[in-house]
């Protein structure tokens, strides 16, 4: 639970919104902080909203990103030499 303390006159816009649209100065709150969050995640780059998963799953295999070419010819070969 988060309590704010706001301006006056931001105090004031609220409540006259929140009147306007029949919602409570929390709801009117609420939305504008959601607003805020989803504009947040636009702004982010591709590898910001990654970031958290790059490296996380991996075959356990390291020499893979070296050997991939000869690994995949050796796979290519034994399907087609049966």
């Amino acid at each position: 639970m988060a309590s704010i303390r706001l301006p006056e006159v931001q105090e004031r816009f609220i409540e006259k919104i929140a009147v306007l649209e029949h919602k409570t100065k929390s709801d009117i709150v609420k939305e504008a902080i959601s607003e805020y969050l989803k504009r947040y995640d636009l702004l982010q780059t591709p590898y910001e909203l990654g970031k958290e998963s790059f490296g996380k799953f991996g075959s356990g295999k390291g020499f893979l990103s070296k050997e991939y070419k000869t690994l995949l010819n050796d796979r290519l070969n034994a399907k087609h030499t049966h």
